[in-house]
């Protein structure tokens, strides 16, 4: 983050005519309770209530002259917790206020736009306490216990061969790191930190105005570190993948396209400490229709077959299945509906877990969502005053849910899971706007 700024302070000399400087400010007081901080099985554990508060004050930058545009935006601000009530708290008498945090978020930018190449530098962190905000439902991580900072830098390079061939290459590294819990009674379960190099590169070909094909392939590394708990350590299997996607997109319209994607993505595990893990190949599958009418509907549909991105010493391949669909009442309302399917399988060789769990582990994740956006005050179509107000509902259904389950006495956990969410939240954006 500091490069990008200090790049972009360096490039920035004073205002000329064909420049303009875009300031936004934000002002955001949201209130915020889950019904299962750990996602755990109600029937086998109280789970922890929580309500906290969230104070953000942000804003960012945007200048452009010439062919640079450079920015820097962002929000910080505090998580307050008003309760946390559970037979965890009980265990190690915390107290509600102990769970309180300095949030962030934050992104920096560099773009050069030429005739045939577009270079951008990115920065993005956020400190949070929601894996699934980063990497989605296949974390396998649906609680909100661990407070963890997720930064991820990335150099892209776009080109544009000819009019009908595009070709991109990008590089990111990302550091994902856990400070020590507040509390000592959930410390052996926190996930260790991690670094990943990450390479990708694309390939675009339009056969004609409808038609597209194109290539991805991508291949990196992700590196765990050392956990020690008690004078005990604790380690993480580390791996490199690869994965190449071959697919084709149609453009109905205007408003209606379809994509279709295949391929495979290779798994191979390295620096392995006392478990053995099986390399692996699975295919990847992902179709996708888009439909969507400016400021009357946007709907998107998704489903996917594939393997887990992230994990920590568990593994599962996925069908997902994803609908989106965002309808305007009016400019200034709108109601956002999400659903989530998701079948995950962890096979036992794979994940050494032949000695532990009787059959392959299997879990059914069901989540809906609904947001409702109320801009109570616009100007030039930007919120300046908004209000928003979201619930969302979580099941994880698992057949690992007894000990009749495991094979090892004594050595078992329920999977299964409900959590329910909801939050209402206040914004207050106003925005400048110098020059052209």
């Amino acid at each position: 983050m500091a490069l990008i700024i200090l790049t972009a302070c360096l490039i920035v000399p004073s205002l000329a005519p064909a420049a303009s400087v875009k300031l936004n400010l934000e002002f955001t007081v949201s209130y915020n309770v889950t019904s299962n901080m750990d996602g755990v099985d109600p029937k086998v554990m109280e789970p922890t209530k929580a309500s906290y508060l969230n104070f953000l004050v942000g804003g960012g930058v945007n200048y452009k002259f010439s062919k640079v545009e450079t920015g820097i935006k962002g929000a910080a601000g505090y998580t307050y917790y008003l309760t946390a009530d559970g037979k965890i708290e009980d265990i190690a008498d915390a107290a509600p206020q102990d769970y309180s945090y300095i949030r962030a978020l934050a992104s920096a930018w560099v773009r050069y736009t030429g005739r045939i190449l577009t270079v951008d530098l990115t920065d993005d962190i956020v400190r949070t306490r929601s894996l699934s905000d980063v990497y989605g439902p296949q974390t396998d991580a649906l609680g909100d216990r661990y407070l963890f900072t997720d930064n991820v830098a990335s150099l892209q390079f776009r080109f544009k061969v000819r009019a009908k061939t595009r070709l991109l290459a990008k590089y990111s590294y990302e550091m994902l790191v856990f400070p020590k819990p507040e509390n000592e009674a959930v410390q052996q379960y926190q996930p260790a930190d991690s670094t990943e190099h990450r390479g990708y590169f694309r390939a675009e070909y339009d056969l004609n105005t409808r038609n597209t094909v194109f290539f991805d392939a991508q291949g990196g590394q992700r590196i765990f570190a050392t956990r020690e708990i008690s004078g005990f350590e604790t380690h993480f299997v580390d791996y490199n993948f690869y994965q190449g996607l071959l697919g084709y997109r149609h453009r109905f319209n205007e408003r209606n396209d379809l994509e279709i994607a295949g391929g495979a993505y290779y798994r191979d595990f390295i620096n392995e400490v006392n478990l053995k893990f099986e390399d692996y190949t699975t295919p990847l599958g992902r179709v996708t229709f888009n439909s969507e009418l400016a400021e009357k509907y946007k709907l998107n549909l998704q489903g996917e077959y594939g393997t887990s991105t992230y994990g920590q010493n568990i593994f599962y391949d996925y069908i997902n299945g994803t609908a989106s669909f965002k309808y305007f009442f009016t400019r200034k309302l709108i109601a956002q509906l999400d659903a989530l399917y998701n079948y995950n399988t962890f096979d036992r060789k794979r994940n050494e877990r032949e000695l532990l769990w009787k059959e392959d582990r299997v879990d059914s994740i069901y989540v809906g969502r609904v947001l409702v956006f109320w801009d109570l005050i616009q100007k030039n179509k930007e919120p300046i005053l908004r209000t928003q107000v979201g619930y969302e509902h979580k099941v994880r259904d698992s057949n690992l849910d007894s000990r009749q389950d495991y094979l090892i006495p004594g050595m078992w956990v329920s999977y299964d899971t409900t959590i329910d969410y909801y939050f209402v939240e206040i914004s207050f954006l106003p925005m400048l706007l110098v020059g052209r």
